[in-house]
């Protein structure tokens, strides 16, 4: 599993305002498309200084991509509760 370092998995992420932004959700489809997981890019924070989200999905029966990368905007994040 994927944490940060808070040692939270990340289930939420809003990009954006909080109220209006653009939410996407661990395990939520977009078209063809489920979101396997949410991550703090740590190789950005530590090479360059940025807090970098990484967003991974996958098309059933197809191999995980990198399907969005948000870096230097506004985001809230929301943890999975334990």
């Amino acid at each position: 599993m994927d944490r940060t370092p808070t040692g939270g998995i990340i289930r939420k992420l809003i990009v954006g305002d909080i109220k209006f932004g653009l939410a996407y959700v661990n395990g939520q489809s977009y078209g063809d498309f489920t979101i396997t997981k949410i991550v703090r890019d740590e190789t950005a924070a530590v090479l360059f200084g940025t807090t970098t989200y990484l967003i991974y999905a996958q098309k059933q029966g197809e191999q995980e991509i990198l399907w969005k990368l948000f870096e230097r905007q506004p985001i809230a994040v929301e943890f999975e509760k334990k």
